[in-house]
């Protein structure tokens, strides 16, 4: 079960609810709260009475206005409500940074050897200060001339309340040795060793996500 917003639970669920004290409606109930949900059904739903059928949203969203209805087709009441489904705007950030995967390391070594900072008359008679400026400043320099800043726009996309540190690192190593295996050849090379490697490291994230799932949500009905 994903956090997605709105969530809508509604059904039949033949528990006596207006019954607080029955073991089944508290049972229900704690349930439905330690997913943060609250249901909104009062009064009877059935022809032989009882509150059988329900409507649950989230704590945090507004409280549905809810209409039980008899439309002589069923024992069971019609309920009707209204709810907002629009999604919440997207948000895009802004963030500097440098493209690294076309970073060369011999061309700025060559770079280097041919600054200021190789060179000893440049710097022999600078203080702590000024080497450091130097230093900063040279390697800024190189920097910009093989793999400039840019700025991207990005959309924010909120994780899931179960992905932590263990899936965010799990997903850059596969990231990693999905580029390194793009640069040799298509994916679709299984004889190649990188393929394999992603494809066994991919298998194990996507097993790693749902054993963090369901050790997430099978928690919090506890």
């Amino acid at each position: 079960m994903d956090h997605t917003d709105p969530l809508v639970l509604a059904n039949d669920v033949n528990i006596r609810l207006e019954r607080v004290t029955d073991s089944d409606a508290v049972e229900f109930n704690d349930l439905i709260a330690s997913y943060g949900l609250i249901q909104h059904v009062t009064g009877p739903t059935h022809d032989a009475g009882g509150t059988l059928d329900v409507v649950c949203t989230r704590q945090d969203l507004s409280v549905p206005m809810i209409n039980v209805v008899d439309t002589g087709l069923s024992d069971h009441r019609l309920l009707l409500w209204t709810t907002s489904m629009v999604r919440p705007p997207p948000v895009y950030i802004k963030t500097t940074r440098r493209a690294w995967r076309s970073f060369n390391l011999e061309e700025f070594q060559a770079d280097l050897w041919s600054s200021a900072l190789c060179d000893y008359e440049a710097w022999c008679g600078l203080d702590g200060d000024s080497l450091v400026r130097l230093y900063d400043d040279t390697i800024t320099q190189l920097l910009d001339r093989q793999v400039p800043i840019v700025t991207k726009t990005c959309r924010r996309r909120p994780s899931n309340a179960w992905f932590d540190d263990d899936c965010r690192q799990a997903k850059r190593q596969l990231r990693t040795t999905e580029r390194a295996a793009r640069r040799v050849g298509p994916l679709s090379n299984l004889t190649s060793p990188l393929v394999q490697t992603w494809r066994l490291q991919r298998r194990q994230y996507f097993s790693l996500l749902r054993q963090k799932k369901s050790s997430f949500w099978t928690a919090r009905t506890y």
